[in-house]
């Protein structure tokens, strides 16, 4: 038991952490104010607490979750499938709307309408998806035609929150501003490409780079606040890998500040980690990596110049360029036959399958030069260090 006291101190809390969602307590203890803020924050809390965890809500909401989740699957993904990652987070979306929409609450559809386009204006395959939700939420819910329809745009808000876009022109379903939005963002980058490697973005890096955009940028565009559920980079790891990367993207994730309609910290709170792995995943590494040219020359294992290859091309943080020729432009050396005329901090005598901590060694070496080189080419392109 707790006193009248301590109640009204305790709700009194609640609903100072709940105002900046949009959510408020009345004096019956319920829930008020925007019905989608309601339903993200027990979204985000059920992932959060339940994810790892038995269902909470009962084996027969989960059942027909996951019956909805298959159709949905069926009819925009026919060769493909939903991760199980993503199938918990819908099956948790499921089942919080089942719950709210069987109590009477009902999703405004204005906020939607911010983001995606009308029904009519959408593509055929999404038509139809949506025409598939609403006969669907028909079966099994006590909800009118409008107030089902609604509910499936909000449904599909929450697929492409996901990422989970199948076959559906997920461009072309959003609102002319929000392509506008996306455009613009793209366009900064290509800016802050240019300026840093002094070569323009492809066009396939920058459709690659707009599509991973999509699902952070409509996603804030309704809900810009962090939940906490989104881990934190490790920026010491992340400058030692790609230093301009990072400098990059937290350039990037300030300009657009205005853009995405937020104060540069908030922005960049936001937006950074989804650059920075755009920019990582997504540019080409010939352009943004300086080269950096590796002398292979194992004598007596010949095997052992095949693996070592193999190894050190699969450090994507660097652009390696091998050669079996020891030239003056050579950065690095690496071999059996104990090069004597090569600077030791540029030569490794390997006669074997290196150990942890020499590959560690290597690979410190390797972020010095490129380091340097990147050091050498900001000089040249008039970028401050």
């Amino acid at each position: 038991m707790t006193t009248v006291s301590t109640t009204r101190n305790i709700k009194r809390y609640v609903v100072k952490h709940l105002a900046p969602l949009g959510i408020g307590i009345d004096d019956e203890y319920h829930f008020t104010g925007d019905e989608s803020a309601i339903r993200v924050f027990f979204y985000r809390l059920a992932l959060r607490f339940f994810g790892d965890r038995e269902f909470p809500y009962g084996e027969d909401l989960k059942i027909q979750a996951d019956a909805g989740i298959d159709r949905l699957a069926a009819a925009i993904m026919p060769k493909s499938y939903i991760r199980d990652s993503k199938r918990i987070a819908l099956r948790f979306y499921y089942t919080i709307a089942a719950l709210r929409v069987r109590t009477g609450h009902f999703v405004d559809p204005h906020n939607l309408d911010n983001v995606l386009r009308p029904n009519d204006q959408m593509d055929a395959l999404t038509q139809a998806l949506i025409q598939k939700m609403v006969a669907d939420s028909l079966t099994h819910d006590t909800i009118n035609e409008a107030q089902a329809i609604d509910e499936a745009r909000e449904t599909l808000f929450y697929l492409y929150a996901l990422n989970i876009v199948g076959e559906t022109d997920w461009f072309g379903n959003l609102t002319p501003t929000l392509q506008q939005r996306l455009a613009a963002i793209v366009g900064v980058i290509g800016q802050y490409h240019e300026q840093y490697f002094n070569a323009s973005m492809s066009a396939a890096s920058a459709e690659k780079i707009k599509r991973d955009l999509f699902a952070p940028v409509l996603t804030f565009e309704l809900y810009a606040r962090d939940s906490g559920h989104r881990r934190r980079f490790d920026l010491r790891e992340a400058y030692r890998m790609y230093p301009v990367l990072v400098e990059m993207a937290l350039n990037v994730s300030r300009e657009i500040a205005p853009l995405v309609k937020q104060p540069v910290r908030d922005a960049e709170e936001l937006f950074f980690s989804y650059l920075f792995t755009a920019f990582v995943a997504h540019f080409e590494p010939a352009v943004i990596f300086p080269p950096i040219k590796v002398d292979i020359d194992i004598t007596y294992r010949p095997a052992l110049e095949v693996i070592l290859k193999r190894m050190i091309a699969g450090m994507a943080e660097f652009n390696i360029v091998f050669t079996n020729r020891f030239e003056d432009d050579v950065d690095l050396v690496i071999s059996d036959a104990m090069l004597t005329d090569v600077d030791s901090r540029y030569r490794f005598d390997w006669q074997h399958l290196p150990n942890v901590k020499e590959l560690e060694q290597l690979r410190t070496r390797l972020s010095e030069l490129k380091a340097q080189k990147f050091a050498t080419r900001f000089k040249q392109l008039g970028i401050a260090e």
